[in-house]
Formats: C-alpha cells, sequence, structure tokens
C-alpha cells in the first residue's frame, strides 16, 4: 500500500540525515535510569578543545501522531489529562510506540483506543524531533480518514475527552495559547503542507 512505500521513504530520509550528522568523539555512555517508557544516560566526551563535556540524555522508543479527518473535513481533537504540568490539554491523539510494533500500526491502534474512531486509512505526512536538546524521541505523524465511531478503549488511569472541531479553529487556538501541545500545533503545520502537496515526505493526503 501507498503508506507502507511513505512510511520506509520516512526511514531512508532520516537514517540519511543521521549518516550526515558529525557526532562527538564520545567516551562514554552510562544508563543512569531505566523507566518503563523511557531511560536517560550520562553522555560524556572531549571537545575539540580537549574539555570534557557531560549531557544527560532521555532515551525513548518513538511516539506516533494521528490528525483524524471526518467526512465533512472537520478534525478530531481529545482533551488530555497531563500529570507533568497539572493541566487538562487540547491534543491530537497520539501514542508511544510498541517494540517491534510498525508505526502504522500503534497509528491505528492509538487513535482508535483514545477517539473511538476506527480509520480505514492510515497515511504519514511527516516527523519530527519532540526535544532534542535532551531527548532522541521521534514523532511520527499520520492522517487517519474513512472514519467509523465504534467507541473508546481506554486503559483505566486514562480520563480523555473526545471533540469535532473545524481545522480553522485548530489553527486559531494554536495561536490564541488554547492549544499548548507543541506536538500537535507542529502537526498542523504538516497537515497543512500535505494539503497543498509541499509536504517533504508526503503529498496527496486526503484531507480537507
Amino acid at each position: 500500500m501507498l503508506w507502507h512505500v511513505l512510511i520506509r521513504r520516512h526511514d531512508s530520509r532520516l537514517q540519511s540525515l543521521r549518516m550526515m550528522t558529525v557526532m562527538p568523539n564520545r567516551a562514554n555512555r552510562e544508563e543512569v535510569f531505566a523507566g518503563r517508557l523511557f531511560s536517560v544516560d550520562t553522555v560524556r566526551w572531549q571537545s575539540d578543545a580537549c574539555d570534557m563535556i557531560e549531557r544527560d540524555v532521555v532515551r525513548h522508543p518513538g511516539a506516533v501522531l494521528i490528525i483524524p479527518v471526518l467526512d465533512n473535513g472537520n478534525v478530531v481533537m481529545i482533551r488530555n489529562h497531563r500529570v507533568a504540568v497539572e493541566q487538562t490539554l487540547w491534543e491530537f491523539p497520539a501514542g508511544t510506540a510498541e517494540p517491534e510494533e510498525p508505526a502504522e500500526r500503534t497509528a491505528a491502534r492509538e487513535v482508535e483506543e483514545e477517539t473511538g474512531y476506527r480509520a480505514s486509512s492510515i497515511q504519514p505526512i511527516g516527523m519530527f524531533y519532540t526535544s532534542p536538546g535532551f531527548c532522541d524521541e521521534l514523532m511520527r505523524v499520520f492522517v487517519a480518514t474513512g472514519l467509523q465511531h465504534v467507541g473508546q478503549n481506554l486503559e483505566a488511569h486514562e480520563n480523555i475527552t473526545v471533540h469535532e472541531m473545524p481545522l480553522d479553529e485548530v489553527r486559531k487556538m494554536a495561536v490564541d495559547g488554547r492549544l499548548l501541545d507543541g506536538k500537535s500545533i507542529a502537526a498542523i503545520f504538516l497537515l497543512d503542507a500535505a494539503k497543498k502537496g509541499t509536504g517533504v515526505f508526503f503529498a496527496g493526503a486526503d484531507a480537507r
């Protein structure tokens, strides 16, 4: 299918970017914390001036974000309580990658669990590092279309409400401060580029 090809192009482009990156001469990488979702390494390397530099780096398995687009052109957003910021935020559905699970399968599963919509089409529109200053989390963004409502399947600790929104309103929310979730704001840009056929990774998403 088309999105299988596009995902392979994602991975190929990412590998090329990594090969082009000049990495420091690392002297040592020590895992100092291992949790359920991520680990933390202390990385030490020698600078060109022969100084030893030390940084703490979060190692993350990666994640997906999904923009569900209804037949009328509206998008599906969620309200999700985030313990880290002690706020309930507007977001697009998203989730952490599972070991050995293809990204498109993670996206299909997460959009159904969090929004209650099953998608007949999952197509990639881009990817980005969420916080490369201290974390290697790679966020892959997908558009979900052909939506059928089947009901949410939330985990016991999740408290997520589902809302249909015009895309223009979501853009306004990103500007006026109602939408504070960075990955969702970045995803709007990728969706707009895909709709115009100017996206680097994808052109021709069936989204309005």
